[in-house]
């Protein structure tokens, strides 16, 4: 398949969005505040109690207050970042919801991407089976990271050796999260085929439909999707930083409502972004060979293949016959070398009797 092209490309996303945006801006805006909001209060109080345990472990020691009153400030830690961790988990869960209501909408331009219908894909959408995809890619992108992670800590002494692999370590990160960026679109598109697999498969999936398209899909997403994203943020951000430097309360304010305006006109477009690319890519790839012999057959995960059928049976009966057979033979011919063995026995007897 040839690349994608840069413009072709975003014609193609300028089109999705062109009278639609806005349908699908104002859910993402509430549900991404709503999120916002909730991250930010549990983890202002989940900081504020750790910043106090050690505090509380002086006390304890000295006296004047208890180990208890630590334990109980740890186990507050750990359900605030638990309950923070869920709503992580809940709001891309929404957010792939929001990808697959614009794959929708390309493939079929009469559902545009509104309230109800993001809410609908958040509704029906296999949440185990996404999250187990998300674990499987974690996991396999540490292990990834894992050996230059462990020579940066044997050489830790040497700094120059440690950047090198921190350097290393985010490339490889950043490649394999490329290879594995269409397993949750791929596992939609082929979720019956997935009944009863190894969730993992997608991720090996994705890889070989991304095979050959990592850079050019990078440079599609940095240029369109990110690099905007960035410079926006850079410039907010900036006044957001020099609001916090200078203790000036309006430049911060201003600063962090300026970002989160900014991120909430960017989630709808990167979420179209996204599903642009798999739709725009997906005719040129040959679905059979990403994948051919990915699958493990039905009865195998089944157990069927391993219960004798009726030709099993016959062909066992052959078996056991002919080794029947054999068995019969083999004795037939021990019996007869034994017959004359016997009767050298008693010749040789006879002929010493008569001399």
């Amino acid at each position: 398949m040839n690349n994608l092209k840069l413009k072709d490309y975003w014609q193609h996303i300028k089109s999705l969005l062109k009278g639609h945006y806005s349908t699908a801006m104002w859910p993402v805006a509430g549900i991404s505040l709503i999120y916002l909001a909730l991250v930010g209060i549990l983890y202002y109080f989940g900081m504020s109690i750790a910043s106090s345990i050690m505090m509380n472990v002086m006390m304890a020691m000295y006296g004047i207050g208890s180990l208890g009153t630590v334990g109980l400030a740890v186990l507050e830690v750990l359900a605030i970042f638990a309950i923070i961790l869920v709503l992580m988990f809940c709001y891309s869960f929404f957010f792939r919801g929001l990808v697959f209501a614009y794959q929708d909408q390309i493939e079929h331009p009469e559902l545009t991407v509104t309230s109800s219908r993001i809410f609908a894909q958040f509704k029906h959408i296999r949440k185990n089976q996404l999250l187990r995809i998300s674990l499987y890619e974690d996991l396999f992108i540490w292990l990834w990271t894992l050996p230059l992670s462990i020579v940066g800590m044997l050489g830790g002494r040497h700094q120059a050796l440690v950047i090198i692999c921190d350097i290393a370590n985010l490339l490889v990160m950043i490649w394999k999260k490329l290879q594995y960026s269409q397993d949750n679109l791929l596992y939609r598109d082929h979720q019956p085929a997935f009944l009863g697999q190894s969730m993992r498969r997608a991720l090996t999936a994705s890889k070989r439909y991304m095979k050959g398209h990592v850079l050019n899909f990078f440079g599609l997403i940095f240029v369109v999707g990110c690099l905007p994203f960035i410079i926006y943020e850079a410039i907010f951000g900036g006044l957001t930083y020099y609001g916090i430097y200078t203790a000036s309360r309006w430049a911060l304010i201003i600063g962090i409502i300026l970002l989160v305006i900014g991120y909430i006109f960017y989630v709808p477009f990167f979420a179209a972004a996204l599903a642009q690319y798999f739709e725009d890519t997906k005719r040129a790839i040959k679905q059979n060979a990403v994948f051919e012999d990915l699958f493990v057959d039905t009865d195998v995960l089944t157990g069927e293949k391993f219960v004798p059928t009726e030709a099993d049976l016959k062909q066992a009966a052959k078996e056991n016959a002919a080794a029947q057979a054999a068995k019969d033979k083999k004795s037939g011919d021990d019996g007869k070398k034994k017959d004359k063995s016997d009767k050298k026995d008693k010749s040789d007897k006879k002929n010493k009797s008569d001399k």
